[in-house]
């Protein structure tokens, strides 16, 4: 089970100096966190849509990262950005994509 990232302190300077991965329709901003465990933030854009939909993001986000953290290296906090076309994806699609971004984090 992964840990979500809660501290203000820590999303903040994840976000000012935590290096991106871009694979459309998902960024991945991430940073060494210091612990041998890795801590998520999942970020759907406002554009998505409204609360349901940005929260049924969050939902698929969290399953896929769930199924594919043995890609991840440990010791990152990571911040999952979501665009609007990530909707129109299914799981195969959503679970390659974030592969893809796992394996591209340094």
């Amino acid at each position: 089970m992964e840990e979500t990232l809660t501290s203000k302190k820590d999303i903040r300077e994840l976000f000012a100096s935590g290096k991106r991965v871009t694979n459309p329709p998902l960024t991945v901003i991430y940073r060494g966190n210091g612990l041998d465990k890795n801590r998520f933030l999942y970020c759907p854009e406002r554009s998505v849509g409204k609360a349901v939909r940005r929260n049924r993001i969050r939902r698929r986000l969290r399953a896929a990262v769930a199924e594919t953290a043995g890609f991840f290296p440990k010791g990152f906090d990571i911040a999952i950005l979501a665009k609007p076309g990530l909707f129109e994806k299914d799981h195969t699609e959503l679970l390659a994509c974030l592969g893809l971004l796992a394996r591209r984090l340094k």
